[in-house]
């Protein structure tokens, strides 16, 4: 049996004071996948994407105070994240996975 799920999120920001929605991507994508091979071992996959961050970064001096009027908007690139697991069930009620 092979269950699949997922997600994918897409948000529009209504700003009025800000150039961006800072640290806040526009797309988030979850996905995943159970395999069940047998009664007692299953496999386990999960994707994680998101699109472009944008953060507000500031420069400081050696004495740690902030330089007036110094901050920049940086992109923060996309990326994703793939992971996978394994479980075996011993027995019905004892599980490691």
């Amino acid at each position: 049996m092979v269950n699949l799920g997922g997600k994918v999120f897409i948000d529009d920001y209504n700003l009025s004071d800000e150039e961006e929605a800072w640290g806040l991507p526009k797309f988030r994508l979850q996905a995943n996948a159970r395999f069940n091979i047998s009664d007692k071992f299953f496999v386990d996959a999960e994707l994680s994407s998101q699109g472009n961050t944008y953060a507000y970064v500031y420069d400081y001096n050696t004495d740690g105070s902030r330089v007036a009027d110094s901050g920049h908007k940086v992109t923060i690139a996309s990326f994703a994240d793939l992971n996978a697991g394994a479980e075996y069930r011993i027995k019905n009620n004892l599980v490691f996975s």
